[in-house]
């Protein structure tokens, strides 16, 4: 009976964060550029001045409640197991992992691209995945990037709704999910459904797909989203403002591109 409820824990805090919206702009790497695929976009331009989205926030007392319990759950649990990752997973071999999950991860990006009638972006997807997971051993590099100068198409089914005017809606704060909005909560589940490891647990087994869920969530904590979410959160008067700030000027930002 505990091993079950477990399983399920797990499975569900996998289903919660596989694909856990950005915090914050990732944090440079020095080491091993080359091989990396950066799962969001870094921001250009930083000193451009950002459009001022008004923020919809009806409930932001239990938003802060939520946002307090997520920022307990990252420095109690989450981190710790990260820091003990990164002393036995050198960097390079965290950041082929990312590759390898990024390169899994294509038909997102790909329909995604399509939907917004980016065709030229649903070209370098198809030529992307075709490189790397042959060339590029199976995702675990990025070829495609290196010598071909193809990148990542950075687009989501929440930037989808987001081109054709669907409103942000109210802002969200998920358990273990992090800030969203009705917009994003829509596409979050729209990309759930074509994510791979998704299809996968209905042919293989859920369990092993979860596994493999919480394995890149962990990954990409170690790489840059830990130091991320802090680099936010830390200096602020209001961690939980500079945070939704963030999340809403990155999303906005990712919608326009």
């Amino acid at each position: 009976m505990r091993v079950s409820a477990l399983l399920t824990f797990l499975l569900l805090l996998t289903t919660c964060l596989f694909r856990a919206p950005v915090w914050a702009e990732p944090v440079p790497i020095s080491e091993g550029r080359d091989d990396e695929i950066v799962s969001d976009e870094e921001w250009e331009g930083k000193g451009e001045e950002v459009e001022t989205v008004p923020i919809n926030d009806p409930i932001q007392p239990y938003n802060r409640a939520i946002f307090t319990f997520n920022d307990k759950v990252y420095y109690y649990v989450i981190k710790p197991m990260y820091k003990g990752y990164n002393e036995v997973v050198p960097l390079r071999t965290r950041l082929s992992v990312r590759n390898f999950f990024s390169n899994l991860r294509m038909p997102i990006r790909l329909v995604n691209c399509l939907l917004q009638g980016k065709f030229k972006g649903t070209g370098v997807e198809a030529l992307r995945f075709t490189i790397n997971s042959t060339v590029g051993m199976a995702g675990l590099f990025d070829p495609a990037k290196s010598e071909f100068n193809l990148h990542l198409q950075d687009e989501d089914f929440g930037q989808t709704l987001g081109k054709y005017k669907a409103g942000l809606g109210i802002f969200i704060e998920w358990p273990f999910i992090g800030p969203s909005d009705v917009r994003d909560t829509i596409g979050y589940a729209g990309d759930v459904a074509l994510d791979p490891l998704t299809i996968l647990s209905f042919v293989v087994s859920p369990y092993a797909t979860s596994g493999a869920g919480i394995y890149d969530v962990f990954n990409e904590f170690s790489i840059d989203r830990g130091e991320s979410y802090e680099s936010i959160t830390k200096p602020a008067i209001d961690p939980y403002i500079a945070h939704q700030d963030a999340y809403i000027q990155n999303r906005v930002k990712k919608i326009k591109e």
